[in-house]
């Protein structure tokens, strides 16, 4: 799955859909509220147009909270999301 910023809606979708694949395995036991929001605002971005303002921001902060070995708060996961429930419709 790629992941980093300036993702596309459709790779958004299918970065959500591995998260949810992950939420709903009997082999995970532990999701955080963090992969949680990850997950929601991934499937908020892909229903987006893929651009705009918020998109932009909601991308990159989304991005940055996922770098490997990085501990984000949830309060940056949630600015995110706000930027992504924000962005531009497709």
């Amino acid at each position: 799955m790629t992941k980093g910023i300036d993702m596309t809606p459709t790779q958004h979708k299918a970065a959500a859909e591995t998260l949810l694949a992950d939420l709903t395995s009997t082999t995970r036991n532990q999701f955080t509220d963090q992969r949680i929001l990850a997950m929601t605002t991934h499937a908020v971005l892909a229903q987006t147009a893929g651009t705009g303002s918020h998109y932009t921001s909601a991308d990159a902060l989304l991005a940055e909270a996922e770098l490997p070995g990085r501990a984000p708060s949830v309060t940056q996961f949630r600015i995110a999301h706000t930027h992504a429930l924000l962005a531009d419709r497709a």
